[in-house]
């Protein structure tokens, strides 16, 4: 037979019949009316007073039925196997029938002889479907009879209807036991979904919900009953809602796999994020759809990183398509025809003229242009300095930027005005000692204004080509690095598992096997098995989780790397597992889930190589910045050097003519020569201090970052920022708190943000010059204050009392390539802002009441016990 007994064919002997008599349910089973009719009617054809279904166990027998016995026995339902007739039926497997058991010298010392007063007894065996024999029918006199022929046949035709009577029973016992186990192994696959980090979700076999899992219900604050049939649409972005239901509806109507990308609304806050979607339907045995299973993962943040990323690198391709293209060709116009494609389609520009000097240096032709017509070329093919709106630009080098150009009057827009050009923004190509190269030019026919962001891009284009090479790297990393995300969630299935504590046995999913390198699913899996795919290094890790999953009350997680079968890859799964207590609150089972995370852990060892080499770059630009800052100087530098180096010349001049003169007489001769000795000594060291200060400033020196004594810092920054201070009556005053702690740093970059910060105060306050004629109404002031703003933090402030900064720049002056200077590259506060970030800082501008601009910052304090160099 099948089912429960069919392990028991092996076995033999007592062994067998124990065996098959507990798996059979009957065993202590109540009284049944159908077995207590065949008994009666026993009793009826046999005329006897006494018949009994026994069954034999190791150490009693039970009787199923139990007919006409005495009491207590027939209360009791079982005597001692001392008692039992029975049991040499059992073991012969045969039937017996006795006419005077006192005679017969296998039952005659019985103690049932005497106090249950049998004299005669007649027993047919009981069969299981399997063969099994596990006890029998039996009529009992208390007279010695002899037993007819007739009676011996009426016995067997009643055990033949106890036997299937027993067989219909264990047919139903085995049908409960396998529903009951169905009902179990669901409820361990629900318990399963509920812990899962992700949305797990059953529809029946036309796609209504039928079941949510408790991640879902907790991120759209949907109850589990307003989500089942359609109501799962309610969660679902509008704007996805018709091609959700359209996708869903035609999964169903195919019965084929589903995948989709949408957004589900989060109930907290009404946030809708991405999630990957995927659906595959179970079937029944005859291949009958018979529900769907599915997950929903969350892909918020990797979309949301893509968009970033790919709005950022567009530019940045451009850039690097040109750069590329510089240094594989001659003409640079060559990049430039394809370049300016490629601006058409993202920023709508629909004219480009790109202009070189001519050959006498004094006026400008026509190199390339992009969507004029052929026949109107000839009229731009030659430019005179100051004639139209590049001639201007070429004269004055200086960009210009248009509005509204059909609008205007000026006779220098008739050219462009003439090509339906709209919005016009022409800049001037120097070389890097400021000689005209050209001009490169942008028109769009489709709105009236280039926002700043465009202006922005398009002026660097002609400045920062030749960095685009290190980005296109950059570029390429991150495809790559795109790719393996695509290819991670294409893979990344989740595995269930559950771990039975008594056996050891560990019931898995399907795709359990494969993520360890098995083709095939293995007939039997173990937490042995697990441990030696798991490296030897990271095994202790697993142990104290898996430890930590059987004491404690939440979930346990561990990242651990494998070796798979077959290949011998290794690779990285991330873990999640519970314990599943008893009534006594005793683990005795496991339960979780596991995923291949290798990817993940590549994309994650990638970026952080990635944000290394950016480290570098930042290191290196800074550095760039300080010496183009140095070499701004230059002029300022050279005054403060001129006026300590003339002083002690005139010095030295002095004493030697003193002491050629004549021998000094009394001390007061030899006073002054030491005083004039003294003072070309002071002068000497007040130039060398000054040259020291700009060596240290330029050094490029390793980024470390160590207790600091702040004030020395701002001291020594603001000496190097406001050379050339005096002669413009400018005054510095610093304000730095009294009892300042320690700050923890890199001192050349804080270095830099002081000396960007204050150089830009004092050019802010340089390019207020009064009109002429007029003095000025202000006093001229800056200032730089360093306090306490917190426990563990200082806060720096620099103001001026400058101009102040226009609304529309103040919004975006931290931005790459924003300044509000004619010739500033706009580099120097994005990098500031960087510094201070990357300390654990924040860098910001407001207004200053007197009128200017304040800048501050915020830096760490150093551990109370550090000290600062």
């Amino acid at each position: 037979m099948t089912g429960a007994l069919s392990r028991h064919r092996t076995a033999d002997g007592a062994e067998r019949r124990l065996l098959a008599l507990r798996a059979s349910g009957l065993l202590g089973a109540p009284a049944e009316e159908r077995f207590d009719r065949l008994t009666r009617l026993a009793c009826h054809l046999l005329r006897v007073p006494v018949a009994l279904v026994s069954l034999l166990d190791a150490e009693r027998q039970f009787f199923l039925s139990a007919q006409g016995l005495a009491e207590p026995w027939a209360g009791r339902r079982q005597t001692p196997l001392a008692y039992s007739f029975c049991r040499w039926v059992v073991e012969a497997g045969l039937p017996l029938a006795v006419a005077d058991v006192r005679e017969d010298p296998r039952l005659g010392d019985n103690p049932a002889i005497e106090e249950l007063g049998i004299a005669a007894y007649i027993a047919m065996p009981l069969a299981l479907p399997d063969g099994c024999i596990i006890g029998a029918l039996c009529g009992i006199d208390h007279r010695p009879r002899a037993w007819t022929a007739a009676e011996q046949a009426a016995l067997r035709d009643l055990a033949g209807a106890v036997e299937a009577e027993m067989a219909a029973g264990l047919r139903q016992h085995e049908a409960e036991t396998a529903g009951a186990a169905l009902r179990a192994s669901e409820a361990r696959y629900r318990a399963l979904f509920e812990v899962s980090p992700q949305m797990v979700w059953f529809t029946d076999a036309q796609g209504r919900c039928s079941y949510v899992n408790q991640y879902y219900i907790d991120f759209t604050g949907l109850p589990a009953e307003q989500a089942m049939g359609e109501g799962w649409l309610a969660a679902v972005h509008a704007a996805d809602r018709a091609s959700v239901r359209a996708a869903w509806a035609g999964a169903v109507a195919s019965e084929s796999g589903y995948e989709i990308e949408y957004r589900i609304r989060r109930g907290s806050d009404g946030i809708h994020r991405w999630f990957f979607v995927r659906g595959t339907p179970q079937r029944d045995p005859d291949g009958r759809v018979r529900r769907w299973i599915g997950v929903g993962i969350d892909i918020d943040d990797r979309r949301r990183a893509e968009d970033r990323l790919h709005r950022h690198s567009r530019r940045l391709e451009l850039l690097s398509a040109a750069a590329a293209g510089l240094l594989a060709v001659r003409d640079p116009d060559e990049v430039l025809q394809p370049l300016f494609r490629s601006l058409a389609a993202e920023f709508g520009i629909d004219v480009s003229f790109s202009f070189v000097l001519d050959e006498t240096g004094e006026g400008l032709r026509l190199a390339s242009c992009f969507g004029v017509p052929e026949e109107a070329r000839t009229g731009l093919a030659r430019l005179a300095f100051g004639q139209a709106v590049c001639g201007t630009v070429a004269q004055t080098r200086r960009a210009m930027y248009l509005t509204d150009v059909q609008a205007s009057g000026d006779p220098k827009l008739r050219l462009i005005k003439g090509h339906g050009i709209r919005a016009y923004a022409c800049f001037p190509l120097l070389s890097a000692g400021d000689r005209l190269l050209g001009t490169l030019s942008f028109g769009t026919r489709g709105r009236d204004r280039l926002s700043e962001g465009d202006l922005a891009f398009l002026g660097t284009i002609a400045k920062y080509v030749a960095v685009v090479r290190e980005r296109q790297s950059a570029e390429a990393a991150l495809r790559v690095s795109e790719s393996r995300l695509h290819l991670a969630l294409a893979a990344g299935r989740l595995a269930f598992w559950e771990v039975d504590l008594d056996t050891g046995a560990v019931l898995r999913g399907p795709s359990h096997d494969a993520i360890f390198g098995y083709r095939a699913t293995l007939p039997a899996w173990s937490y042995g098995a697990f441990l030696a795919h798991v490296l030897p290094e990271d095994r202790g890790a697993v142990e104290r989780a898996y430890r930590a999953a059987l004491n404690g009350e939440s979930e346990a997680t561990v990242e651990c790397r494998i070796r798979r079968a077959g290949d011998d890859a290794v690779r990285w799964l991330e873990v999640h597992g519970r314990a599943h207590r008893d009534a006594e609150g005793r683990a005795v089972r496991l339960h979780g889930v596991l995923r291949d995370i290798t990817e993940r852990k590549e994309t994650e060892a990638a970026l952080r190589a990635s944000g290394a080499r950016l480290r570098e770059l930042q290191a290196e630009l800074l550095h760039v910045s300080r010496l183009s800052a140095a070499g701004e100087m230059a002029t300022a530098l050279a005054h403060e050097l001129h006026q300590p180096l003339t002083a002690a010349t005139t010095a030295l001049q002095a004493a030697r003519r003193m002491l050629a003169a004549s021998a000094p007489q009394g001390p007061g001769a030899m006073t002054e020569v030491r005083e004039a000795m003294d003072l070309a000594a002071g002068q000497g060291l007040r130039a060398g201090q000054i040259v020291r200060r700009l060596r240290d400033f330029v050094a490029h020196g390793e980024t470390e970052k160590r207790p600091e004594h702040l004030p020395r810092l701002v001291e020594e920054a603001s000496a190097l920022a406001m050379v050339g201070a005096r002669e413009r009556g400018i005054a510095l005053a610093l304000r730095l708190g009294p009892r300042l702690p320690p700050v923890q740093v890199d001192r050349v970059q804080i270095q830099q943000v002081l000396f960007n910060l204050i150089r830009n105060a004092f050019e802010a306050m340089v390019s207020e010059v009064p009109a002429r004629g007029r003095p000025a109404t202000r006093y001229r002031e800056l200032v730089v204050k360093a306090a306490l703003a917190g426990p563990e933090t200082v806060e720096v402030a620099v103001a001026d009392s400058g101009p102040g900064l226009a609304p529309e720049v103040a919004g975006r002056l931290f931005e790459p390539f924003v300044s509000t200077k004619p010739d500033g590259m706009g580099v120097g506060l994005s990098i500031s802002r960087t510094i201070i970030e990357a300390h654990g800082g924040r860098l910001w501008v407001e207004a200053n009441p007197g009128g200017g601009a304040v800048f501050r910052f915020t830096l760490p304090a150093a551990p109370p016990d550090a000290e600062a160099r």
